[in-house]
């Protein structure tokens, strides 16, 4: 087997920056694009959203409209919405086999009834 060293070049370090920044910008701003942004797809980029859409390839085409080129920029894209499906293995200690099983969350603000 060969291994082959890619270097992590400052481009590549300028871009994993950015994207930090507009992730931590997004957790803390998470509950107002909730609430001003339910069930759209939302592009963060910049710390700023920069792009809103029922649906990603409207999404998409919106940012292409703008001139963003989504491969070469760095975007932050979330669909914000309160509920949430995931397939999770849980182990049963009763048979001592695991399961793959269905979760739905949906996630409540504090502002919620």
């Amino acid at each position: 087997m060969t291994v082959t060293r890619v270097p992590y070049t400052e481009e590549q370090q300028r871009r994993d920056a950015e994207h930090r920044k507009d992730t931590e910008w997004f957790n803390q701003h998470y509950w107002e694009l909730m609430r001003e942004y339910p069930e759209q797809w939302i592009a963060v980029h910049g710390q700023r959203v920069v792009g809103v859409a029922p649906d990603f390839s409207e999404l998409m085409a919106q940012l292409k409209e703008k001139g963003m080129k989504v491969m070469e920029d760095v975007i932050f894209f979330e669909h914000m919405t309160r509920d949430e499906t995931r397939m999770m293995d849980v182990y049963d200690p009763d048979t001592g086999e695991w399961q793959s099983v269905v979760i739905t969350f949906h996630w409540k603000d504090w502002n919620d009834d």
